[in-house]
């Protein structure tokens, strides 16, 4: 069978776009591996007011030298207004930074937590304010959500936590 020039070029620039797809996707998948994972669990899950709860972090990879922000979102709560939890009070180990983040009716979003460049573990802890109030049972659920430079590890991203009165 003949094939033109014009053909061969065709067919050249065919090869050339699959080969091209094929290494972009590559290139994306090997970007995606690079990522640290990070989990986020707690061993307090019950705490009285007065008392600290933890929030512990890992890392499959070293957090970047420039640190790592990660984002927990606050998907379950039944006070959800600020002032009953200190976050990232002395004790805490791998947190530069801890900031809420709030909806617009005043209510929190999200909390922003900065880990340490190089870390592979991080602790926050965060003290339950006793407030004198008696308000029963408490509970809210965090969920680490993926965020820029790292993904969440669907099967440890949420911690719930029950706050109850002394």
């Amino acid at each position: 069978i003949a094939v033109d020039a014009r053909s061969k070029m065709i067919m050249l620039i065919k090869m050339l776009t699959i080969s091209g797809l094929a290494l972009w996707a590559a290139s994306g998948v090997v970007g995606a591996e690079e990522m640290p994972v990070v989990s986020v669990v707690s061993k307090t899950v019950q705490i009285t007011e007065g008392q600290q709860m933890t929030w512990d972090f890992k890392l499959t990879k070293p957090a970047p030298a420039d640190n790592l922000v990660v984002t927990v979102n606050l998907t379950e709560d039944t006070d959800p207004t600020p002032g009953d939890v200190k976050y990232n009070v002395p004790g805490s180990k791998g947190i530069a930074k801890f900031e809420l983040t709030h909806k617009p009716d005043g209510t929190i979003q999200a909390a922003q937590v900065t880990l340490v460049g190089g870390v592979t573990e991080a602790v926050m802890m965060s003290e339950v304010i006793a407030d004198g109030k008696a308000e029963g049972p408490e509970s809210a659920t965090w969920t680490l959500v993926d965020g820029k430079g790292y993904k969440a590890d669907m099967k440890q991203n949420k911690i719930m936590f029950t706050l109850i009165d002394p």
